[in-house]
């Protein structure tokens, strides 16, 4: 998987991440509602059902779906460094099985110029929490 952005002054790498070469700046959300997905285990799946960072951030996930419906963009991230924006379509979360236990997806838009990408989430995130989180919730 090949993914580049360009940031201000620079260009990073889904493979900068993965493999911990570059700093990233630290996410400043401002006042949308946002809730970060950690992809890190599904990065190295490339089977039909998470083929691209949009399916491995739309699915699968451990959240209320009323409260989900009120993020305004799902950040997919690896190593605490957010690599997909995904703005959900108004009502698109929707109940999901996944090897046989209850989740849920949404259906959006990859947004592929969020002032968002590659940047540092970990003040929001810790080991050992769950693969979810709200922010300015």
């Amino acid at each position: 998987m090949n993914l580049k952005t360009n940031v201000p002054n620079k260009s990073y790498t889904l493979a900068d991440v993965i493999n911990k070469t570059q700093s990233f700046p630290t996410l400043r959300p401002g006042t949308e509602r946002l809730l970060a997905v950690n992809i890190s285990q599904t990065i190295h799946d490339n089977s039909e059902e998470r083929r691209d960072l949009y399916e491995k951030t739309r699915k699968y996930w451990r959240v209320n779906i009323k409260r989900a419906q009120q993020a305004d963009f799902v950040l997919g991230y690896v190593n605490n460094i957010v690599v997909s924006v995904v703005k959900p379509h108004q009502d698109g979360w929707y109940p999901a099985q996944y090897q046989g236990q209850q989740r849920s997806a949404f259906k959006g838009e990859l947004v592929d110029d969020s002032p968002y990408l590659y940047k540092d989430i970990s003040q929001w995130t810790s080991k050992g929490q769950r693969a979810e989180r709200y922010i300015n919730f």
